[in-house]
């Protein structure tokens, strides 16, 4: 079946000193950015307004009370959030907010759909941005990409509605134990679903599952972004480390619905974004163990290869690839070594071909793109795009194993390390300084965030302004996606009843949209089909 993906990227804000008299909370300015990038964008806002009789309103009432009847610590705090910043609002001159909006702006109930087939919204205290529907890993890199210019220009607006200067970075942590997510989805067949998601035979793991937790715990050797310092780990000596992933030591079970918190290397979360008679077609895999990628190579492969892998395991689970394939013994285990492990060379225990190996991450790696090279040989036509992500991956692997630094303006984490190591050589310094000496650590955590910015004084978009970084997509490609949608998904049936329903939309979703005059839903359920799948009328 054809793979749609579409990525979700939380998104970091900082603010300096405002110019302007109010104080701000943790979401005002997240809450701000959404505002402006659904303003930028044209975008289709849910709810739609405040008034007391609505739905949604009502709902949030309901959820206030109820959970303070239930001693519930967190709504309690909104409640007294809210009365704070409603009384000091009055005692400034300035116009409170109300009970909903709060609310609604500091638990996600906030933002909404775009016109090119983006959703942003507040995410807690996050702006996060949602690419469309895609079915290639080169469509996911160009709405990825221009997901990222929506979010610098609703700072730039933002900005001028504060007077201040407001940072905004695309990276998972900050290097003080807190992390935020960079989740994919992949709309798979229910029964790969279900062995993904699910133990059977007496919670034994299946198969499926087993070679998917080796793939993404190993994949991180190209796609992890890097970062300074361990910050969750409980080995005292990796926090004068560089490690290949931001999101790795965050990661603490195997399976599990949760994404905040006890993190699961599989996510059970089964939301399939399509209406009823849809979701025996398929469901949304959210894997949510995944870095926030600047570069273009490092999201083109991550995506790419596990189209394919997923591809494979449709045909019987995976059983052909059983005795093929290396399995990790010890997945959660792997991941730390692995993101410690910046020589690409830590020996990994595995079973192979019936027999207990030991393997690093590039072997791991280059047998499964040697055996999906083989399988998209004989399945050619099911994606015409695989034999270009199989060659640059082997290119990829092959310059690892060499020196990590060839990967310099390809990957992100060779990348990252090589200026960190420029840093400490420039200062003649070593690794041990790193938390030693907090003046050492807060300037290298500066050049790690710095990375990250999303305006042009970002680190990564510096070097790709002076032709130092490798590309996938171009810059003509990714303005035209900043506007139109995906035109083979269902992305561009949602962006085109926005264009021609403004005023004329109660609510919208994913999947379908409800119109006010005439009164109807509108349905487009299939997320690999750029058509309306059903109409009904309302009362």
């Amino acid at each position: 079946m054809r793979k749609v993906v579409g990525i979700e990227n939380e998104l970091r804000a900082d603010v300096g000193n405002s110019k302007s008299q109010k104080r701000f909370e943790d979401f005002d300015i997240p809450a701000l950015i959404v505002g402006k990038a659904a303003y930028v964008q044209e975008a289709i806002l849910n709810p739609q307004d405040d008034d007391p009789d609505s739905f949604t309103c009502k709902k949030i009432n309901e959820s206030v009370k109820m959970h303070e009847s239930k001693g519930d610590p967190r709504h309690r705090s909104v409640r007294s959030i809210v009365e704070e910043h409603i009384n000091r609002d009055e005692e400034q001159d300035l116009e409170p907010e109300g009970l909903n909006t709060m609310y609604r702006r500091r638990f996600g109930l906030s933002g909404g759909y775009s016109r090119s087939g983006f959703r942003v919204y507040l995410d807690g205290t996050h702006p996060e941005i949602c690419t469309p529907e895609c079915l290639t890993p080169y469509d996911i890199v160009s709405w990825d990409k221009a997901g990222e210019i929506i979010i610098d220009k609703a700072r730039e607006e933002a900005e001028k509605q504060i007077g201040n200067k407001i940072t905004v970075y695309k990276n998972n942590s900050d290097g003080f134990g807190h992390s935020w997510g960079t989740h994919e989805n992949y709309f798979v067949e229910n029964i790969l679903f279900d062995l993904l998601t699910k133990n059977y035979h007496l919670e034994r793991p299946t198969l499926a599952s087993e070679i998917w937790k080796t793939f993404i715990v190993t994949r991180f050797i190209y796609c992890g972004s890097g970062k300074v310092g361990a910050e969750h780990l409980c080995k005292p000596e990796a926090r004068n480390k560089f490690l290949l992933s931001q999101r790795a030591e965050f990661f603490e079970c195997d399976l599990g619905i949760q994404t905040t918190h006890h993190r699961p290397l599989i996510n059970t979360r089964d939301e399939p974004y399509t209406s009823f008679e849809y979701e025996n077609k398929g469901k949304r895999l959210h894997v949510i163990i995944g870095d926030a990628n600047m570069s273009e190579v490092a999201t083109y492969l991550k995506t790419g290869m596990a189209m394919l892998l997923l591809n494979a395991l449709e045909c019987r689970g995976g059983l052909f690839l059983g005795h093929k394939l290396p399995i990790l013994v010890n997945p959660l285990s792997a991941l730390g070594e692995i993101s410690l492990d910046t020589g690409c060379k830590k020996e990994l225990k595995v079973y192979h071909r019936g027999d207990i190996k030991f393997m690093t991450a590039i072997d791991i790696q280059g047998v499964f793109c040697e055996e999906l090279r083989a399988i998209n040989y004989i399945n050619h036509q099911d994606a015409p795009w695989a034999q270009d992500v199989i060659s640059l991956m082997e290119d990829v692997l092959f310059d690892l194993k060499e020196d990590p630094f060839n990967l310099v303006g390809v990957l992100d984490w060779p990348t990252k390390l090589a200026l960190m190591e420029e840093f400490l050589d420039d200062n003649k310094l070593d690794w041990s300084r790193v938390k030693a000496d907090s003046e050492v650590f807060s300037k290298m955590k500066g050049l790690d965030t710095a990375y990250h910015r999303l305006d042009d004084k970002g680190i990564y978009n510096q070097l790709l302004t002076q032709g130092m970084f490798r590309r996938i997509t171009d810059s003509a490609t990714v303005e035209g996606c900043c506007v139109n949608p995906p035109q083979n998904t269902r992305a561009k049936i949602r962006g085109e009843i926005i264009k021609a329903n403004t005023g004329n939309i109660a609510y919208i979703n994913w999947h379908y949209a409800e119109l006010v005059n005439p009164r109807r839903m509108v349905f487009f359920s299939d997320p690999c089909e750029p058509e309306i799948t059903k109409e009904r009328s309302r009362k």
